[in-house]
C-alpha cells in the first residue's frame, strides 16, 4: 500500500504504523472485541474520554448561545455515534422525497466528509451539494444555490444551526460498550436523544436492543416518533455506476467506510467469499499507488479475479478505471420496515412543502 495507507487485510494485522493500529485497536474495544491491544486502548483512552466529556459540555452550550436560523427549511440527519449508522443513505432518500413535492433540495457535508458529496451527486445528480467547513455557511451557499429545503448530512451534533426536524439513526444492535469517545463510539451521552424529534431504528428485530426509551417489556415506547429500516445488498454496478452483471468466479475486496464488516457480511449473503478482503479507515482517499495494489492482488488471486467494492468507494475508484481490471459495487439498498409514511408527513410540514401521490421506492 502507498505510503500512509492504513489498510488491513480482514482478519490479519492492520498494517500503516501506529496510528492505523490505535483506529482497529479502538474499534476493537467499543464493540466487544478484546485482547492486548483492546487493553491498551482502554488504558491510554480513559483520560481522554473525561477530558472529552467536559469538552463536549462546553462546545455544546457555545453552539447553542450562537445558533443562528437559516434563510430556508434545515433536515438534520444524524447520529450518536461515530461512523456507519447509515445517515448518508437516508440523506439521499428524503432528498428524493423533497424532490417529488416540487421542491429543490440541498445536501451539506462537511469538508472532512467530501467523498459523500460525490456519493450524493451520483445517487441525486439534480440536488445541490456544498462541502463546507461549517454547515451554517453551507447552507448559505444552498439558498444561493437556489435550494428550497436544506438537508445536514451528519448534523445532530452541530448545533449551532436551527432545524425545522432533527432525525436521528439509531441501532437495534446498540453498541458493545456506552462510552463517549474515545472509549466508545459514542459522540454524547444517550440522553441526548431527548432532543430528536424524530428517531429511525436502523435494523429488522423490534425486539432487540436500542438506545431508545423502552417499556418494561424492553420494546422501545409506543409514544416514540420514529421508523424503522433495514439495509441489504442491492445490485451489482459498475465504476461509473451502470448497472452490471454479477462477479464470476474469486473476488477480492476493498472498502474504506467506517463498518467495512457489514461490507463483507453484505457479499457473503450474496454468496461471495473474498479470497482477499481490505479495509481502509473511512473517507480513504483512493490514490494510484493504491489502485495500482489492489490490481496487483487482484491478479495474484488468479488474474481472473473481481475487485468487489462499495458504491461509495467507486466514486473515489473511477478515476483510475484504466489502471484496474475488472470492479463491481455492491449496491446497498435502503428498505423501510416501519413508518415512512409517517415520516414523509413529518417532513412536508417541516419543510412546508405540500402533499404528493407518490414517495421514492429507493
Amino acid at each position: 500500500m502507498s505510503r500512509g495507507t492504513e489498510a488491513r487485510r480482514h482478519g490479519g494485522r492492520p498494517t500503516g504504523g501506529l496510528r492505523a493500529r490505535s483506529h482497529y485497536a479502538f474499534r476493537r474495544l467499543w464493540y466487544g472485541e478484546r485482547g492486548v491491544g483492546a487493553a491498551l486502548a482502554l488504558a491510554l483512552g480513559l483520560p481522554a474520554t473525561v477530558a472529552y466529556r467536559a469538552l463536549l459540555a462546553w462546545d455544546q452550550r457555545r453552539r447553542v448561545a450562537g445558533c443562528e436560523h437559516a434563510p430556508l427549511p434545515v433536515i438534520s440527519v444524524g447520529s450518536l455515534v461515530a461512523g456507519g449508522s447509515g445517515k448518508t443513505p437516508v440523506t439521499a432518500w428524503l432528498a428524493r422525497v423533497i424532490g417529488t413535492r416540487g421542491a429543490r433540495a440541498g445536501i451539506v457535508v462537511t469538508e472532512a466528509a467530501a467523498d459523500e458529496a460525490l456519493l450524493h451527486g451520483h445517487w441525486n445528480p439534480g440536488v445541490r451539494v456544498a462541502v463546507a467547513r461549517d454547515r451554517a455557511s453551507g447552507v448559505r451557499r444552498l439558498a444561493r444555490l437556489g435550494a428550497d429545503v436544506a438537508i445536514l448530512d451528519d448534523g445532530f451534533q452541530h448545533r449551532e444551526l436551527a432545524r425545522d426536524l432533527d432525525i436521528v439513526l439509531v441501532s437495534d444492535r446498540g453498541a458493545a460498550n456506552g462510552a463517549l469517545l474515545p472509549m466508545g463510539p459514542y459522540r454524547e451521552p444517550v440522553s441526548a436523544l431527548s432532543r430528536a424529534d424524530w428517531k429511525i431504528v436502523v435494523g429488522p428485530s423490534p425486539g432487540r436492543h436500542t438506545d431508545l426509551p423502552t417499556d418494561r417489556k424492553g420494546m422501545p415506547r409506543s409514544d416514540e416518533p420514529m421508523s424503522r429500516i433495514v439495509f441489504r445488498p442491492g445490485g451489482w454496478a459498475d465504476l461509473q455506476g451502470r448497472d452490471a452483471p454479477a462477479p464470476e468466479g474469486e473476488v477480492v475486496a476493498a472498502t474504506g467506510i467506517a463498518r467495512p464488516d457489514r461490507f463483507f457480511e453484505f457479499l457473503r449473503r450474496v454468496g461471495r467469499q473474498p479470497v482477499e478482503a481490505f479495509a481502509f479507515p473511512d473517507h480513504h482517499p483512493f490514490g494510484p499507488t493504491d489502485a495500482r495494489t489492489l490490481e496487483d492482488v487482484r491478479r495474484r488471486a488468479g488474474g481472473r479475479a473481481t475487485l468487489v467494492v462499495t458504491e461509495k468507494d467507486a466514486v473515489k475508484l473511477r478515476e483510475y478505471v484504466r489502471l484496474l481490471g475488472p470492479v463491481r459495487a455492491l449496491r446497498q439498498r435502503l428498505v423501510w420496515l416501519a413508518g415512512r409514511s409517517r415520516l414523509v408527513r413529518r417532513l412536508t410540514n417541516a419543510a412546508g412543502l405540500p402533499p404528493a401521490d407518490r414517495e421514492p421506492a429507493r
